[in-house]
């Protein structure tokens, strides 16, 4: 990613599994919603935390790209083949923020509160409702030797800034494989 952006710091944020199949091993089943893993209003916070566990935390970064690299283990086609949508197609205020709770088990309905308490200390993503001004992207062949790259929040608005993506069932994709994938998530530090 170093190589890539030319930042002079990347922090790497770990990866995850994603399986489509019902034997899901661990790993966590593909995401349904468009949507972008954070949302703006609580990323200048997602960004302090990562880069004060950073090597070059003494400094002031002036650019930062949090961006996840995407790669598939099936063979193609994929039943569920990941979306991007064009950025150029998208409003800059679209976007709802959708809390994420990580819990050891479901509390009982009765146990959910109505009101959460320090909301903007939670993780959240942006969820994209349907337009039809978005133009989408797909690669409907990609095998293990090919990876995606695309940004979640690039803190350069002035070129496309992040990605919004999904997975779709693909009609179209005759004998589809279930979807096996890795993501891998960073943030370029510009200093």
């Amino acid at each position: 990613m170093r190589q890539l952006t030319g930042a002079d710091e990347v922090v790497s944020l770990g990866w995850m599994l994603r399986r489509s199949s019902t034997e899901r091993r661990g790993a966590l089943p593909p995401a349904p919603d468009v949507h972008v893993d954070l949302h703006t209003a609580r990323i200048a916070r997602r960004y302090a935390r990562i880069h004060a566990k950073s090597a070059l935390s003494e400094r002031t970064y002036r650019r930062a790209i949090y961006t996840s690299l995407w790669r598939t283990f099936s063979a193609p086609p994929q039943e569920l083949p990941l979306a991007l949508c064009d950025y150029r197609s998208t409003d800059d205020a679209e976007g709802s923020p959708n809390l994420l709770f990580r819990v050891g088990s479901l509390p009982a309905p009765e146990e959910v509160p109505d009101v959460v308490d320090e909301e903007d200390a939670e993780s959240a993503a942006s969820v994209f409702g349907y337009s039809p001004a978005h133009r989408w992207w797909y690669f409907p062949d990609m095998h293990a030797g090919e990876a995606l790259i695309f940004k979640l929040y690039d803190t350069d608005h002035s070129v496309a800034w992040r990605a919004p993506h999904t997975v779709f069932r693909d009609a179209a994709a005759l004998e589809a494989h279930p979807r096996e994938s890795v993501e891998l998530r960073t943030v370029a530090f510009f200093y």
